[in-house]
């Protein structure tokens, strides 16, 4: 997360009314609790990033979000599954996800963070559930129940509750889970944030450099001039 709160900019300026989706008031209302509890647009912390190739943003073993884009366009988050500010946003990222679904690609990758100890073992979760097809599932639910597992000492039988939920096969989740295999995947996203020049969750990369918006807007433009590359 940043290490210091962002000023936010006036609601209207970011009222989703502006935007050519129109969508439900549920997900305005999310929108806006987001930017109050943090501004992704106005983040400073990737100013020091370095260009890279897309493949090296995207790293070897991407961790999907719906299907693959017809275009060449790849949004890659880097985030926090213990990160408040990485949970506020969620709503924002669907909103584009859906607006730009089977044209861009969108990835994450974890960057675990220090100050959250349970950040790793909620990575180990999803790594394990994208072995069986259901990182998406694994990813919503992880989100979801942030504000439940996040203060617990052991969140591992939570997070064993979200795959049998999923139907996972458990035996097969805990080898997952444990595996050196797993360790080694987040250890090289997480080197792959660093490389980059990354500090804070999330922190979003398109087709191999670090976006540093103004707006929601700003985001669905860039995605879009991509997208049409």
């Amino acid at each position: 997360m940043p290490r210091k709160p962002v000023p936010v900019p006036p609601a209207p300026r970011r009222h989703p009314a502006a935007r050519p989706l129109v969508i439900g008031a549920a997900v305005v209302v999310a929108l806006l609790v987001a930017l109050l509890v943090w501004s992704p647009w106005s983040d400073d912390s990737s100013s020091s990033s370095t260009p890279v190739s897309s493949q090296e943003a995207v790293g070897e073993a991407p961790l999907l979000l719906g299907p693959e884009g017809t275009s060449e366009a790849t949004f890659v988050e880097f985030l926090d599954f213990q990160c408040p500010a990485c949970a506020s946003v969620k709503p924002a990222i669907d909103e584009a996800r859906a607006e730009f679904e089977g044209e861009v690609t969108f990835v994450v990758r974890m960057f675990p963070l220090d100050v959250h100890p349970n950040a790793v073992p909620a990575a180990r979760a999803a790594v394990a559930a994208e072995a069986q097809g259901e990182f998406e599932g694994m990813y919503d639910l992880l989100f979801a129940g942030q504000a439940e597992w996040s203060s617990l000492p052991d969140p591992e039988p939570t997070f064993r509750g979200y795959a049998d939920t999923l139907g996972l096969d458990l035996d097969r989740y805990d080898e997952d889970y444990a595996a050196e295999s797993t360790t080694d995947r987040i250890e090289a996203d997480r080197q792959a944030a660093e490389d980059l020049g990354l500090t804070s969750t999330p922190s979003f990369v398109l087709d191999g450099e670090v976006l540093e918006l103004g707006s929601y807007e700003d985001l669905t433009e860039a995605l879009r001039t991509a997208a049409a590359s």
